[in-house]
């Protein structure tokens, strides 16, 4: 198969190969990458004289007065929102969800042992329908006979017509919903949901959406505080905290609840406030990059911003500084409050910032120098201290849903103590997430981790370090 790639008229690609365009295409990303180096940028604009009046200043007045527009204009979009917000569900909580139901539904072993008497009676007692009474004996009374007869055929008939009556208009809501269901799925999810057994398609979709509001809020989010403190999931930063709720379909907005439902796990709270703060000042930064006219006053203002989120002021002489204190501290709990439904006390003094920096960093796609950074001093970064900026994109990561069923068959087994499934079950998973992700994978460097773990138990430590070296 061949191609024409054409780029502007530079660059034309006719009658080559999958792999000689992958190999061409790899290059051309590699020396015409998007990363833009702030400094040559500013060096090439001086040289042309293109540089704005503002670039030979490192924390100019008009630079940070731009921080300070940019921070009453969010202020002021923050206070006409509403507090209650439309909500939206990411599609894996309906899978996690839908799991939770069928383990409900799934008999237990104790309950599977009951003998048959104990499950008849149960059916007796639980039943849809009220059960059959046995008939009594008793005297014909020639008198009575013609009367009782009228009186149960006028009791039994109206009884069937209103069975058969409700039978019908439960049939033809059932019948309703299916249709009104189907009209926003496609018809193989409408298939996959109804052979879940759950009878969630029979239901109504407003009754669907409180119902999945409420797995959401009494179900799922308890649970994932819960799995927080059996050290089942253990998030080590923002990043995989991230990670850990949205695989389970958990919206970052719901940070201050998990702040609330965490109270005996600190650490977990540590975690949350932080990725709620790098998260406020992720728009801050976006909206002043935005704002810039001029290339050449990027770095300074990025150093600006850093300078206003991050620096310190306890210089009880510089009334400008108290004044963007207030306004920082204003504005971050206002934000918190309108986003993540949490107020911010007294543990902005107490945040780490460079925890902070380096998530912020990461969102945003910073990269600075590497030193020392003063976070106590009024104004810890200056212009060259910005070196360039990176794209970033929210994309999907490379999984395999098999790897990953087998990872946690393995951790299963491990927990049980059979060492040897446990083995297997690394093994395979292993081999699948290198071919369906590659050896560098994150997803891969986790399951050359567990294996890891899996060895060691069983007394191979050569294998058990090469295993940890790989991860």
């Amino acid at each position: 198969m061949a191609f024409t790639i054409m780029d502007k008229g530079k660059y034309n690609y006719s009658g080559c190969s999958v792999a000689e365009i992958g190999h061409q295409l790899f290059g051309l990303c590699y020396f015409r990458n998007l990363t833009l180096v702030l400094q040559k940028s500013f060096s090439a604009e001086s040289a042309r004289g293109d540089q704005s009046p503002l670039c030979n200043l490192d924390n100019s007045e008009a630079l940070r007065s731009l921080v300070r527009r940019v921070i009453k204009q969010s202020l002021a979009k923050l206070e006409l929102e509403p507090t209650a917000s439309e909500r939206s569900i990411r599609w894996k909580l309906g899978s996690c969800w839908v799991q939770h139901l069928q383990k409900q539904e799934t008999p237990t072993d104790t309950k599977s042992m009951r003998s048959g008497d104990d499950i008849e009676t149960e059916h007796a007692v639980k039943g849809l329908g009220k059960q059959f009474k046995f008939l009594k004996k008793r005297e014909n009374r020639p008198n009575l006979v013609g009367s009782n007869n009228e009186a149960n055929e006028d009791d039994n008939g109206p009884c069937s017509m209103n069975v058969g009556t409700n039978g019908r208009q439960q049939s033809n809501g059932e019948l309703n919903c299916e249709m009104e269901l189907k009209k926003l799925i496609s018809e193989e999810s409408f298939l996959r949901l109804k052979e879940t057994g759950t009878g969630l398609h029979s239901k109504p979709v407003d009754e669907l959406m409180k119902m999945a509001y409420k797995y959401y809020d009494d179900i799922a989010l308890p649970k994932l505080v819960t799995d927080f403190g059996s050290l089942e999931l253990s998030p080590v930063d923002g990043r995989t905290l991230t990670d850990f709720m949205h695989l389970r379909g958990l919206q970052m907005r719901s940070l201050g609840r998990v702040v609330e439902l965490a109270q005996k796990l600190p650490h977990i709270q540590s975690l949350c406030i932080h990725e709620m703060v790098t998260r406020a000042f992720k728009h801050v930064l976006k909206g002043v990059i935005a704002s810039v006219d001029y290339l050449s006053d990027l770095s300074a203002a990025i150093a600006s911003s850093l300078n206003f989120l991050f620096g310190c002021c306890e210089m009880e002489d510089d009334l400008s500084l108290n004044e963007d204190h207030i306004l920082r501290l204003q504005w971050l709990r206002t934000f918190l409050g309108r986003r993540f439904g949490w107020s911010l006390k007294d543990e902005f003094q107490h945040l780490r910032k460079i925890s902070i920096l380096r998530g912020l960093c990461h969102k945003v796609g910073l990269e600075l120098v590497p030193r020392d950074y003063d976070m106590e001093c009024p104004n810890p970064f200056t212009r060259d201290d910005i070196a360039s900026m990176v794209p970033v994109c929210k994309h999907v990561g490379c999984t395999s849903a098999d790897g990953r069923t087998l990872l946690e068959s393995s951790k299963i087994a491990l927990d049980k103590g059979k060492l040897e499934d446990a083995v297997n079950y690394g093994t395979k998973a292993l081999a699948r997430m290198i071919v369906v992700c590659g050896p560098y994978h994150r997803t891969t460097a986790s399951a050359y981790s567990l294996l890891a773990v899996v060895l060691y138990h069983t007394g191979d430590f050569n294998q058990e370090l090469h295993g940890q070296a790989l991860a």
